[in-house]
């Protein structure tokens, strides 16, 4: 049989249940209970997906959109997890880029390139009319900028408002270097599960869901 490609994830919930085959070893996480690990199988591949089996731990994986049931991720594999006798689902596979962009929470994970480091780091909020909202690191602010459906990024018509608390000079200068990316910017696009703001075709946000 082939050898496992690596990492395979998978995950569901109520109960909540995740398993991690990687670095030689499956691994099957549940709260209140000690993992339970087992060495890493190889792939099976029986018409209906790909199956991975060890020590009493059976996970297939099908083809086919799942949307986990909590957080509304979206990934590109349905899951079934058989243990002792009980069966659990849930999703597995790549994670997909969200079905839509209205109503949707992101934190900036990137500015320009650079990573954030922040414990608070800047956020933003697109409503179900592509207008924003969000934290910029040091204050909250709305309005100025419209992602629309074509990817572009369009003045909304009005300037943006905020809040106008001082900050560390730390912080202030992460809230300024996302202020102005997110001005700059003029298109939008998805990136596999993260989206992404450019200005003249070059990244200068990256950002992660909050589900």
């Amino acid at each position: 049989m082939p050898a496992t490609a690596e990492p395979v994830r998978a995950s569901g919930n109520e109960p909540f249940w995740s398993l991690r085959i990687g670095a030689g070893q499956m691994r099957l996480s549940r709260p209140g209970l000690p993992d339970r690990t087992a060495p890493a199988p190889a792939t099976e591949n029986p018409p209906e997906g790909r199956r991975y089996e060890a020590a009493g731990l059976a996970l297939t994986l099908r083809p086919g959109p799942c949307e986990d049931s909590m957080s509304g991720a979206r990934f590109a594999e349905r899951a079934v997890l058989k243990i002792d006798g009980e069966r659990l689902e849930g999703c597995g596979g790549e994670e997909l880029p969200p079905g839509r962009l209205e109503d949707t929470r992101w934190v900036v994970t990137r500015i320009a390139g650079r990573p954030v480091a922040a414990e608070q780091p800047p956020t933003l909020e697109i409503d179900e009319k592509g207008h924003i909202a969000g934290f910029d690191g040091c204050n909250r602010y709305a309005g100025g900028l419209r992602l629309a459906p074509d990817g572009g990024i369009r003045r909304d018509g009005h300037q943006g408002i905020g809040t106008l608390m001082a900050c560390r000079p730390a912080v202030e200068e992460i809230s300024r270097a996302f202020q102005a990316a997110r001005d700059g910017a003029t298109q939008w696009r998805f990136a596999g599960s993260e989206l992404q703001l450019l200005a003249r075709g070059a990244e200068s946000l990256r950002l992660r869901r909050l589900y």
